[in-house]
C-alpha cells in the first residue's frame, strides 16, 4: 500500500481529522474499487451435485458428511460416487445427480479393513450400472487405502509422530496424480492426533482448505457424531460445523414393515432440502419408497411361500409314495429321511429333530399337501388328492 506500514495506517485511520497522504488515500480507493463485489466477474456456480433439487458440494470448499457409527455415512458416499461415474450422471431415480460430466473421484479410506471398503465400492459400481469387472480407471474413480502406512513410512524414514503428516503427503500426491475433482476422506478424524486438540484441528482444517483451493477440488470429509446427539464429535467437530460449506447428517431407520433405510438431512448455505431417503436392495442402492418397499416385501414373502410349498410337496410325494402312514410312522420316516431337501432344512434350522417333524407335518397340512383321515392314536396321513381336505371342502 504505497509503502506505508499497516500499523501506521491504523494510527492514521483513527485520527479525528481523517487526513491521509495522497498516496495512501489513492491506494485505499484502488483497493475499495477492487473489493467492490459488483465490479467482480460472476463466477460459475461451483456446486458439483444436486440432491433432491438442492445444489451443494462445491469446488474449493469443504463438505461434511456426519452420523453415528454404522448409520449410513459410507452408503451416502457410495451413492455420490455412483452418480459421479454413471453414464447418465444420476442415480436414485434422479434424486442424486452431478452437475458436471467427466468428474474424477478420489476415495481415501483411513480406518476400515479392505474387505469393508470393497462392499460399498461394489454397490457403487452396480448402482452406477457397471459390473465388478469394470476397469475403474476408465470410470475416473481412484481409491487410496492409508489405514496402514508402515511400508512407505519405513522407506521414507518417518517416525511415529510424523505419520499424520505422511498421510497428508500421500493424499496430496494422489490428488495431483489423478487430477481429482472430488476428494472423499473417510474418516477425517483419523488424520488427527486428537479430536479435542483445538490447534491440531484448526491446522488440519486449514490444510484441507488449502488443498481444495490449490487443486480446485471439492473436499468431502466423513466424521462421526457424538453418542446420544447429532453434533459432530470433539473440538474438531465444532470447528467442522462452522467451517463446512455444506453438511449432510444421516441416520438409519426401520419402518413398521421392518424395512431398513437411510435418511440424510441437509444443513448449508442453500435452501432447505427434503430428506434424502434410500435403502440397500441386494447389491445396489435404490430410493426408499414405502409403498414399493412394502410391495417388494410382500412379493418376496409370497415367493418364499410358493417355493416352500413346492419343496414340501416334493418331499411328501417321496415319503408317502407307498401309501398312508400313521402319525408315529410318518414322524419316524421324516426323522430318518436320508435326503431331507436343503430348502426344508433351512426353514427349521435351530429346532430339535422331534419338534421339527411335528412342525413339518403341521405346515404340510396347512399347505394342503397332506390330510388326516382319522383323529387319535390311529390317525393316518396321506397325500391330498383332487384338492379336497379332510372336511371335504375345496382347499383354498
Amino acid at each position: 500500500m504505497g509503502g506505508i506500514l499497516e500499523e501506521d495506517l491504523k494510527k492514521r485511520s483513527m485520527q479525528l481529522d481523517g487526513h491521509l497522504d495522497e498516496e495512501s488515500q489513492k491506494a485505499i480507493f484502488d483497493f475499495l474499487d477492487e473489493a467492490e463485489i459488483f465490479n467482480m466477474p460472476r463466477e460459475k456456480d461451483p456446486s458439483l451435485f444436486e440432491l433432491n433439487g438442492v445444489r451443494m458440494i462445491c469446488r474449493k470448499a469443504l463438505t461434511t458428511v456426519g452420523g453415528k457409527v454404522k448409520q449410513g455415512k459410507s452408503n451416502l458416499i457410495g451413492v455420490l460416487m455412483a452418480a459421479a461415474i454413471s453414464k447418465s450422471g444420476k442415480v436414485l431415480d434422479g434424486s442424486v445427480k452431478v452437475l458436471e460430466k467427466g468428474l474424477k473421484v478420489l476415495y481415501v479410506d483411513t480406518e476400515q479393513p479392505v474387505w469393508d471398503v470393497w462392499k460399498p465400492l461394489g454397490r457403487t459400481l452396480r448402482t452406477a450400472g457397471f459390473g465388478m469387472e469394470t476397469d475403474w480407471r476408465e470410470l475416473g474413480l481412484a481409491t487410496l487405502h492409508i489405514k496402514n502406512t508402515k511400508k512407505i513410512k519405513t522407506k521414507l524414514g518417518f517416525i511415529n509422530q510424523d505419520v499424520m503428516q505422511l498421510k497428508r503427503i500421500l493424499i496430496e500426491q494422489a490428488i495431483k496424480r489423478h487430477a481429482a475433482d472430488i476428494v472423499i476422506v473417510d474418516n477425517y478424524n483419523h488424520l488427527l492426533q486428537s479430536m479435542n486438540d483445538e490447534e491440531n484441528s484448526k491446522e488440519l482444517r486449514e490444510w484441507m482448505e488449502g488443498v481444495a483451493e490449490e487443486n480446485g477440488c471439492a473436499m468431502i470429509r466423513v466424521m462421526h457424531t457424538n453418542f446420544g446427539s447429532d453434533k459432530l464429535g470433539g473440538w474438531n467437530g465444532s470447528d467442522a460445523e462452522k467451517s463446512s460449506s455444506d453438511i449432510l447428517k444421516g441416520r438409519k431407520l426401520t419402518d413398521s414393515f421392518g424395512i431398513s433405510y437411510f435418511e440424510f438431512t441437509y444443513i448449508g448455505r442453500s435452501s432447505e432440502m427434503p430428506p434424502l431417503r434410500f435403502r440397500i436392495v441386494g447389491e445396489h442402492w435404490e430410493p426408499y419408497d414405502p409403498q414399493k418397499a412394502r410391495k417388494s416385501v410382500e412379493e418376496a414373502y409370497q415367493e418364499k411361500q410358493d417355493k416352500m410349498k413346492k419343496d414340501y410337496t416334493d418331499m411328501f410325494n417321496e415319503l408317502l409314495k407307498d401309501g398312508s402312514l400313521n402319525t408315529l410312522d410318518l414322524q419316524k420316516k421324516i426323522f430318518n429321511f436320508g435326503d431331507l431337501p436343503e430348502a426344508v432344512k433351512a426353514y427349521h434350522s435351530g429346532i430339535t429333530a422331534q419338534k421339527g417333524c411335528r412342525v413339518i407335518i403341521d405346515e404340510a397340512k396347512e399347505f394342503g399337501i397332506i390330510s388326516v383321515t382319522k383323529i387319535g392314536r390311529d390317525a393316518m396321513w396321506s397325500l391330498v388328492t383332487d384338492n379336497i381336505n379332510e372336511q371335504g371342502k375345496l382347499f383354498q
